[in-house]
This record gives C-alpha cells, sequence and structure tokens, in this order.
C-alpha cells in the first residue's frame, strides 16, 4: 500500500495553510452563530466565567492558563463576559478543526484531511464545548499543535523545534492536567523521526536537558495558584498556597467532600465494559458506518505500512480512550456521560486519523470514493443539527435569575449540584446581582477551606458539614446563621425534615406555615420541556420547574375538594415538563380515587406503574448503586398496590389479585398488600383470609386494620 508523504512539495505547505484559514471562518461562523448569548447550562461554564472574572482560584487541578486566558479575553468590549468567553471557546473550536485540517493535508492530502476534520467539527459533543465557557476545545487546539510539532513534514526534528515542543507541551498542561494521556504518542512520534537531529537523542544528552527545562518553564504557570491563593481571591478552592494544599491540588485528592466518590463506589475495571460501549456509539455518532469502515481499513493499512505511525496512534488512543475510562470507572447514566463524554474528544483524533489514511488509500484507487464520503457527512451534519444549537439558551441564567429575584431578604440558599451552584456564582459575583444572599456549596459544606472562603464571601458565620441523614447539624447551621435557609431541590435533605416548598426551593424550618408561591417573580424563556434539551445539564435545570410544581402540589390536601382544581393544575403542569416522575400520576390517581372515580385513578396508577417499571430498566442499564435500585423497586410496589385497588373496586378481582402479588414479589415487606389480599378473599375462603392478616402482623405487628379483622375472624371461627 501507498505510504505517508513525509516530504510534500513546498506549495503543498501554503495552499493547505490557505484551506485552513478557509475552514477556520467557516467553523468559527457556525460556533459563532450557534452560541448561546450568555452563560450556558453546562457543567462547570459558571464557575469559569466566576474564575477568570475574579482571578480566582478554581476546583482541581485549577486550570490556570485558562485563567488567565480567560482574564484576557474578559477585557474585549463586546457583550458579556460569559459571551466573551463563549467566542474564546468558539475560536478556540474552529481553530483545533482548522488544525486537524492542516495536519492531516500536509501528509495525506486535503480531500481526507477535509473528511475527518468536518466529522469533527459538526460532532455535537464538539459543537457544545465550543459554545459553552469551557477549556475543552482550547485543550484540544492545544493537544493538535503538539501533535503537529511533534509529527513533522520533514524527516529530521530540529533542535529549536523540540525545545519548542518541550515548552508548550508544559504550558498547555496548565490547560488541562490530562494532555499527559498523549505523552506517549508524542514520544513515539518524536522517537521514530529519522535522519538528524532527535533521532540520535539517546547520545546527544544537552537538548533532552534543554527540553526538561523548557518544559518546566512552560509548566511554572501552575505558581499562579499558590501565588494568587496567599492574596484571598474570591473563590480559593483548597487554598493551594500551603505545599499539601497544592500538591493536593495538582492530584485532584483534594476536590471536595462529595465530588470525584461516584466512580469508587464501585469496583475497580467494574465498568469498563459499558463505558466502552458507550465510547463506541460516541464513535459511531461521530462518523457514521462508512467512517468507521474507512477508519478500521485505514488502521489495519497503516499498520502493514507505517508501523512506527500506527504505534504512536495506537498509544495515543489507548492512554487518551480505554485506559481513561478504566479509570474513570463511571456508571453510564446521563448524568455521568455528560461528565465524561467532553473527554472522548481527546481520543477521537485517532479513530480520525485512522479514517483519513483509510480515505487516502481508497482515494488512490478509486475516484467514485468521494460521493459516498460526502454523502454521509451530509446526514451526519442534518443528524446533528438540530442537537448543536444553543443560540437561545437561556436556562442557565434564568434559573439562577429566578431563584434570587424572588429569596426573601435575610436568607440563606443551599445548593448543591455544579450548574446550580455556579449559575449562582455568576449572578452575584460578575452580574451583581443579590450578593447579600449567601450561597452554600452543600458538598463543600464541610471542607475546611470552604468554611473560611464562605466567611470572605458573606460576612456570616462559618458552615458546618450538612450531613442527609442528621437532621441535627441541619439545625445547627439554622441555629448558627440565624436566617431563613431555602435549599434547591437538588439539595440532599434528611428524611422527614421539615421543609415548604417555594418555587424553585424549599424552605427549610419554616417559620410559618404556608408562603405565597413565586411562581409570578419568574421568567420562562426557550422551551420548558425535559425531552426538548439538548443535554442531561439543561434537562436537569428544566426539571427543577417540574419538581416545584409538583412539591407545591403535594403540600396540599389530596383528600380536600375545595383544593382539587387547583392540585390537578400544578400536577399536569409538573407532568408536562417532565413525564417521567412517577409521584405525579400517582397523585393524580390518589386524587381521582378520593373522588370515586376508579376507572381514571386506574389509568393513573397504570401510567405510575409503567414509569416504574422503564425506571427500573433503567437502573440495570445505568448500572447503578443497589441503594437506588431498592428504592425504586420498593416505591413501585406501592404504586402496584394502588392499581391494585383501582381493580378491586371495579370488580376486576383476578387482576387486583396479580397486582397485589407483583407488589409484594417487588417489596415482601408490604404489609398492607397482605391486608388487601385479605379482604379480597372475605367471604370466600377463610383460611386464606386467616394467613393474609397473619403475615401482615408478623411485617406490621402495629397494622391496626388487619388486627381489627383478625379479631372478627376468630370470632367468626368461635
Amino acid at each position: 500500500p501507498p505510504v505517508l508523504k513525509d516530504e510534500p512539495p513546498p506549495s503543498a505547505g501554503t495552499a493547505s495553510l490557505s484551506a485552513s484559514c478557509f475552514i477556520f471562518l467557516l467553523f468559527f461562523t457556525l460556533y459563532l452563530h450557534t452560541s448561546p448569548p450568555t452563560i450556558a447550562p453546562y457543567r462547570d461554564a459558571g464557575e469559569m466565567l466566576v474564575v477568570a472574572h475574579s482571578l480566582s482560584v478554581a476546583h482541581p487541578p485549577s486550570y490556570p492558563l485558562y485563567t488567565l486566558v480567560g482574564k484576557i479575553f474578559a477585557q474585549i468590549p463586546l457583550g458579556n463576559l460569559a459571551f466573551r468567553l463563549n467566542i474564546l471557546s468558539a475560536l478556540a473550536g474552529a481553530a483545533a478543526v482548522a488544525m486537524l485540517f492542516y495536519i492531516l493535508s500536509l501528509h495525506l492530502g486535503k480531500l481526507p484531511a477535509f473528511l475527518s476534520a468536518a466529522c469533527l467539527g459538526i460532532l455535537p459533543t464538539f459543537c457544545h464545548v465550543s459554545q459553552v465557557s469551557e477549556m475543552y476545545s482550547l485543550h484540544l487546539l492545544f493537544a493538535l499543535i503538539l501533535l503537529h510539532l511533534a509529527w513533522p513534514r520533514e524527516k529530521s526534528l530540529p533542535d529549536n523545534r523540540f525545545l519548542l515542543f518541550c515548552f508548550l507541551y508544559g504550558l498547555f498542561l496548565g490547560n488541562r492536567l490530562d494532555l499527559i494521556l498523549w505523552a506517549p504518542a508524542y514520544g513515539s512520534l518524536i522517537w521514530r523521526t529519522g535522519g538528524e537531529g532527535l533521532s540520535s537523542f539517546r547520545i546527544r544528552r544537552p537538548p533532552i536537558l534543554f527540553g526538561f527545562f523548557f518544559f518546566l518553564l512552560g509548566f511554572s504557570v501552575y505558581l499562579y495558584l499558590p501565588l494568587r491563593s496567599a492574596q484571598a481571591p474570591w473563590l480559593d478552592w483548597n487554598h493551594p498556597a500551603l505545599l499539601k494544599n497544592f500538591i493536593g491540588s495538582l492530584s485532584r485528592k483534594s476536590y471536595g467532600a462529595t465530588l470525584d466518590l461516584l466512580s469508587k463506589q464501585y469496583q475497580t475495571g467494574e465498568l469498563f465494559l459499558p463505558n466502552l460501549i458507550e465510547n463506541a456509539k460516541h464513535i459511531l455518532q461521530g462518523i457514521g458506518w462508512i467512517g468507521i469502515f474507512l477508519c478500521l481499513f485505514g488502521f489495519f493499512h497503516l499498520m502493514r505500512s507505517e508501523r512506527d505511525l500506527w504505534m504512536s496512534t495506537l498509544l495515543g488512543y489507548f492512554f487518551s480512550g480505554p485506559l481513561f475510562l478504566y479509570l474513570a470507572n463511571m456508571p453510564p447514566n446521563p448524568h455521568s456521560m455528560a461528565i465524561v463524554e467532553p473527554h472522548y474528544l481527546f481520543s477521537d483524533i485517532f479513530p480520525l486519523l485512522w479514517m483519513a489514511y483509510g480515505i487516502y488509500i481508497l482515494a488512490q484507487r478509486t475516484r467514485w470514493l468521494t460521493l459516498p464520503c460526502m454523502i454521509q457527512l451530509l446526514l451526519l451534519l442534518l443528524s446533528h443539527a438540530p442537537h448543536s444549537n444553543r443560540r437561545w439558551n437561556l436556562l442557565a441564567h434564568d434559573y439562577a435569575r429566578n431563584l434570587l429575584a424572588a429569596a426573601p431578604s435575610e436568607s440563606l440558599l443551599l445548593v448543591r449540584e455544579d450548574v446550580q451552584l455556579f449559575s449562582l456564582w455568576h449572578q452575584q459575583q460578575v452580574l451583581g446581582k443579590r450578593p447579600e444572599i449567601p450561597i452554600l456549596a452543600q458538598g463543600l459544606s464541610g471542607s475546611p477551606w470552604y468554611q473560611k472562603n464562605f466567611t470572605r464571601q458573606y460576612p456570616i458565620p462559618q458552615p458546618v458539614l450538612l450531613k442527609t441523614n442528621d437532621t441535627s447539624s441541619w439545625r445547627k447551621a439554622k441555629d448558627l446563621f440565624a436566617l431563613r435557609m431555602f435549599a434547591t431541590h437538588d439539595a440532599e435533605l434528611p428524611p422527614k425534615i421539615p421543609a415548604l416548598p417555594y418555587g424553585l426551593a424549599v424552605e427549610i424550618f419554616p417559620s410559618i406555615k404556608s408562603i405565597p408561591p413565586p411562581w409570578t417573580f419568574y421568567i420562562f424563556r426557550g422551551k420548558h420541556r425535559y425531552e426538548h434539551q439538548s443535554d442531561f445539564f439543561a434537562s436537569d435545570l428544566v426539571e427543577a420547574y417540574a419538581q416545584g410544581w409538583y412539591r407545591q402540589a403535594s403540600l396540599k390536601n389530596l383528600g380536600d375538594s375545595s383544593e382539587s382544581v387547583a392540585i390537578r393544575k400544578e400536577l399536569n403542569l409538573a407532568w408536562s415538563i417532565k413525564e417521567d416522575i412517577p409521584e405525579i400520576p400517582l397523585s393524580l390517581g390518589v386524587l381521582e380515587s378520593n373522588r370515586g372515580r376508579w376507572p381514571m385513578a386506574q389509568h393513573y396508577f397504570q401510567r405510575t406503574c409503567e414509569t416504574y417499571e422503564v425506571l427500573e430498566h433503567l437502573t440495570q442499564k445505568y448500572h447503578s448503586l443497589p441503594s437506588l435500585k431498592e428504592a425504586i423497586r420498593t416505591a413501585s410496589a406501592n404504586a402496584y398496590l394502588n392499581l391494585g385497588v383501582a381493580l378491586e373496586k371495579k370488580g376486576e378481582n383476578s387482576e387486583a389479585e396479580r397486582m397485589y402479588e407483583e407488589a409484594l414479589r417487588k417489596n415482601p415487606a408490604l404489609a398492607q398488600a397482605h391486608y388487601n389480599r385479605a379482604i379480597l378473599y372475605w367471604n370466600q375462603d377463610w383460611n386464606k383470609v386467616m394467613g393474609e392478616l397473619q403475615e401482615a402482623l408478623r411485617i406490621d405487628p402495629g397494622h391496626a386494620p388487619a388486627r381489627a379483622a383478625l379479631l372478627q375472624v376468630e370470632r367468626r371461627g368461635k
């Protein structure tokens, strides 16, 4: 098979550069057009905005290079700060696509380079990171710049190019440390460089020593962390001014009390295969079946013709792909996949390179290859377009604005999840909205560095660790702050803690019995339906509105006919936003039961059971923790119990008995199901009645109806 063109004609570089500029403008226009005009509902976007605005210290490993570059872009007099950093990501994303094209065009020609680079450019995951204030698109650009330096057109790698590579490698690690995963690929590429220069670096020590010095010089960007931390910035995550904290930040061992711990609840490698499958789906989404064929074709031909280069790409893919997934060990649920998916982009470059090589080989054998490749690219573009546009996505901005606008004076707001927390930080620190309302991060509340940081942000006492299984710690916090405490719906509250719904939040330990709902203070822009969102984080914010309406309805008495109209309206509003909250149709079913409308009650209870069945299936698919599986299974048992009652009231006793049996199968400790079966057998089989009542009392000795019924049966027997 043909080999790669190591030395193209001099004009090839100029032509490739011109084409790269065109591709850069094309994709920058695309990303700029689809970027949101303000903060995006995406992972750490709000935190990055705050860090760039105040030159603070972000969560480990703290991303000092992105912070400094972001501060530079923050000075651009164009739109708001969030839009400026979105532009930074759009520029970096378009430059990464253009850089991939430039690298591949130098070695493989323009057609393979364009098709591979375009597949990267239209991939929804890459579009998303090129639209938001995150460091991922910049990360991929830096990785490709280093790839270009380590994979020269010439047969030798000059010393000055090697030294530049070393310096930039150290510097670019200041954007994301996982760039180290490409080190085996870079090292292998440099090793394979033939001819003069560093091919003999094993005996030429000065270039290696100088290279190490230049690497440290670039890596010194991390000195920003202790220097800035010592100045007490607005956010000083982990306080890296202390040496042990600085080391902990670099190693991510000091992330937080509840963060980065999910994977540790599984055995090492337990979720490796499910993660590989999800990664394979991601690659298929990016290049299609034709691309998969070309990728495999190019992979095996590269192995035969350019074994050294093949080994370099294989090492790069292995360390940034399978090895990373093995170590990450995250369950394949939507939340975890939304966190892991941007990391896929780092390993995507190698399948795209193999695909480009496959196109390069086949294009020399047939001229008809261009047509199916272009059709495949067009089909990918059409399928990706609906999921890649954030132009008017204002969910994060409006969510944080709504919470703060409705917050009463002298109150505190407790938040757990990142997007919600960081969006509120953005409102306060960047936009200056309601800075007097303390925002407390539940997951960080027990960290000493955060407690000190909190008292600098807000002039109130240091918080205490809020335990999800200890109501006393929450009462202690309430007394300590002497403020009204509100918690967003993502917060994990102890069971049975007094809480009063308040729109997008609940008041903890409320001082009054009812609060006027703040919905009139809220603004609603965009599509507030769960299934209409393009990613998990936007869906999560939309779900908060559904939870707000549901909790407001659940506060009312379902048996009070005077409130039934209001309850039904609120429940239907919540259900229209998110359909797979099983408690909503369950409440509607209870509402109909109280009115004696058993056919409608059966309908709602049936929908509840169907929703729980879907959730149970998803817990298996997502490899959820046993505690979550058990909680959903137990809750579904109650739904089947209610469905059995509705069927029994309609006279469908055989179906009712089947539902009671299903309820007991899911929760053998459900005493009420045994009692209901006893009533079902009444006047038909007294032995069964006796047995069911005795079993109900064995499970729950305090079950008063079962005890009273058993006394009746015993008297009847006597």
